[in-house]
């Protein structure tokens, strides 16, 4: 019993250990554009069930999508119904000319993360945070509310005004989000061998809630 408990504390500071470490929003977007950025040390994922951007309803409830599409057609609209919606590409994103993404929305309803180098075309509207694992370039035109973070280089050749980050942040594939899920299950998978554990990721609520947000 007591090896077993042992292992579940172990357990249970690992995973803490990773809130801990993942970085927040404003560390991520630290001005309205940020090319050769250090942070976050990577851009990765492996899709679990990726899907097409053409079988999404135009308005997106919050959640996070995969999509196989490198590239947003011309003229697309998405709406997003709140925070936040999360779109991953795995590789290269090209987003098309007169494209509205979450145009009318707050910008913390959407995160946009590619692993490769982004291109916005010429007069698209986007509201939310970008973050590319290559280059970013915004085309003529084109106005971007929330941020945009590169790790390779960024050219703005349209508008992108700064909004303070509300969202939740991405970290090597890693959400806080999920993460506190996860503490919360285990401590409901023990609750009937350990009543304290419970009661102590509980108790931990708030600040791991802290960790997670983007204030």
């Amino acid at each position: 019993m007591k090896k077993w408990l042992r292992s579940s504390y172990l357990l249970c500071c690992y995973l803490l250990s990773l809130a801990v470490q993942a970085e927040t929003c404003p560390q991520i977007w630290t001005s309205a554009v940020q090319g050769s950025s250090a942070v976050p040390a990577s851009v990765s994922y492996s899709p679990s069930s990726p899907t097409s951007i053409n079988s999404l309803n135009t308005t997106l409830a919050a959640a996070d999508y995969q999509l196989t599409n490198s590239t947003v057609a011309n003229n697309t609209t998405l709406t997003a119904s709140g925070p936040t919606v999360r779109i991953f590409f795995n590789g290269s994103l090209s987003i098309g000319n007169n494209v509205r993404l979450n145009a009318l929305g707050n910008a913390e309803n959407l995160l946009i993360v590619a692993t490769g180098s982004i291109a916005i075309g010429n007069n698209t509207v986007i509201k939310g945070f970008i973050l590319a694992g290559g280059s970013v370039q915004v085309g003529t035109g084109s106005q971007v509310t929330g941020a945009i973070t590169a790790k390779g280089s960024a050219a703005n050749f349209g508008t992108v005004s700064m909004t303070r980050p509300h969202c939740l942040c991405y970290k090597a594939g890693w959400f806080v989000e999920p993460l506190w899920n996860v503490l919360m299950i285990l401590s409901k998978m023990l609750h009937y061998r350990i009543h304290g554990l419970l009661a102590a990721v509980v108790a931990l609520s708030p600040l791991l809630q802290l960790m997670g947000a983007c204030d």
